[in-house]
C-alpha cells in the first residue's frame, strides 16, 4: 500500500508512535512512553520503496521499567521498530535506510536494536561550527530477519562489529554474593554487564566503559576471573 499513512497510532507496551499530519513526503511521530512524550521519530520517503528514517528521542529518567538509563535507548529502539514496521508493511517500502553519527556509540545501539545494518561510511558527511563528522549508512530490507529472532540480530551485530573481536564481562556482586545481570536492549536475553572491547581497548578497559555505559557506575577491575 502506497500515498499518505493512515493516521493510525502505533503501540507496542507502553511506547506508543502518535503520526501527525505529513508534509510533504515526511511524517513525523511523536513518541511517548509511559504516557509522556518522548521525543519524535520521522519517515521520509526518498524513491520508489525507498525511505529514510531518523529521530530525536529525549532522555529518560534512570531506573524507569524497560530503560537502559538515562539515554532511553530502550525506548527509542522499540519506536524504531514500529515505525519500519508501518514502513514497509503500511507503505509499501522495501528499503529503509538511517544516517548516523558514526561517533554516536548510543545512535548506533538504537540503530542495531531495530534491526538497522551497517552498510558503510560517508567521510565529512556534515558540518557543524568546526567539526566536520563521518556518518555510517545504515538499512533495513523488508525481508531481513526480525531483530527479535538470532538470525536477524547476528546479522545486525556482524554488520556493526569488526571481523575479529574481543568480547569483555564483568562479575558484580552484592554483600549477599548474588551476581548481577543486565536485561540486553538489542537481544532479548540476560547477561553479565559488558560487550566488545574497542580498538586501542585493553578488556579491562573495555568493562570499566561498558559498566558505565549501560549502568552509570564508576567500577574498578579487581583482576582476571575467566578466559573463554
Amino acid at each position: 500500500m502506497t500515498g499518505a499513512p493512515e493516521r493510525t497510532r502505533l503501540r507496542d507496551g507502553d511506547v506508543v508512535l502518535t503520526p501527525q499530519p505529513p508534509v510533504g513526503d515526511v511524517t513525523v511521530f511523536v513518541v511517548e512512553h509511559a504516557g509522556e512524550v518522548a521525543g519524535t521519530a520521522e519517515i521520509r520517503r526518498t524513491g520508489v520503496g525507498r525511505g529514510e528514517l531518523s529521530w530525536s528521542l529525549y532522555p529518560g529518567p534512570p531506573g524507569q521499567p524497560g530503560d537502559p538509563g538515562q539515554d532511553g535507548r530502550w525506548v527509542a529502539s522499540t519506536a524504531l521498530r514500529l515505525l519500519l514496521r508501518h514502513a514497509f508493511e503500511r507503505l509499501g517500502l522495501v528499503r529503509v535506510e538511517a544516517y548516523v553519527d558514526a561517533g554516536d556509540p548510543h545512535a548506533l545501539r538504537i540503530a542495531a536494536g531495530a534491526g538497522l545494518r551497517h552498510e558503510g561510511l560517508l567521510r565529512q558527511r556534515e558540518t557543524a561550527g568546526e567539526r566536520r563528522s563521518d556518518h555510517a549508512v545504515l538499512a533495513r530490507l523488508v525481508d531481513d530477519p526480525d531483530p527479535g529472532t538470532g538470525e536477524g540480530l547476528r546479522a545486525t551485530l556482524n554488520s556493526l562489529l569488526p571481523r575479529k573481536r574481543a568480547i569483555a564481562h564483568g562479575v558484580i556482586r552484592d554483600t549477599r554474593g548474588r551476581v548481577l545481570l543486565t536485561e540486553q536492549t538489542i537481544k532479548p536475553q540476560w547477561d553479565l554487564p559488558g560487550g566488545v572491547v574497542e580498538p586501542d581497548e585493553s578488556p579491562w578497559q573495555g568493562v570499566v566503559r561498558e559498566v558505565r555505559e549501560e549502568l552509570g557506575l564508576e567500577l574498578s577491575v579487581a583482576g582476571l576471573l575467566a578466559v573463554n
